[in-house]
């Protein structure tokens, strides 16, 4: 084997070498505090997993949604025109995840069903994508 051979084999060698551990390494997950982490496995839910750190072998397991869980506050805009200051807290990841995770498109919704909206018809349909509702006030 000449020189150049050689040189070339431990080429493929290397970067085969740092490609399985690139590979492997890129299943390591942290989930910051404050944090809940989907992983699915063949396209379902596998586990909701709290702060902390997580392997989980590349290609089989994928990481789908990375959720606060602090309170949060988003603009509304109503189709009646309307701008609303909306807070709200994730408190169930696995239901919120599943659902449209839309907080405005479910409470247009809610308002085409009842233009009255009452705080009882919000919290119903937040709650039924896994939201708290906190309050809401219109914005200016």
């Amino acid at each position: 084997m000449s020189k150049l051979d050689i040189t070339l084999l431990i080429i493929l060698g290397s970067t085969l070498v740092i490609s399985i551990i690139l590979f492997f390494v890129s299943g390591i997950y942290r989930v910051k505090k404050g944090y809940m982490m989907v992983i699915e496995k063949a396209e379902k839910l596998y586990q909701v997993c709290p702060e902390g750190r997580y392997y989980f072998m590349p290609v089989m397991y994928k990481r789908k949604g990375i959720y606060p869980l602090e309170p949060l506050e988003k603009d509304l805009h109503l189709k009646n025109g309307n701008v609303l200051l909306i807070t709200y807290q994730i408190v169930d990841v696995q239901k919120f995840h599943y659902s449209s995770r839309d907080i405005e498109l479910e409470v247009n919704k809610a308002v085409d069903e009842n233009p009255e909206m009452s705080k009882e018809i919000l919290e119903t349909t937040l709650d039924n994508i896994g939201v708290k509702f906190l309050g809401i006030r219109r914005k200016k």
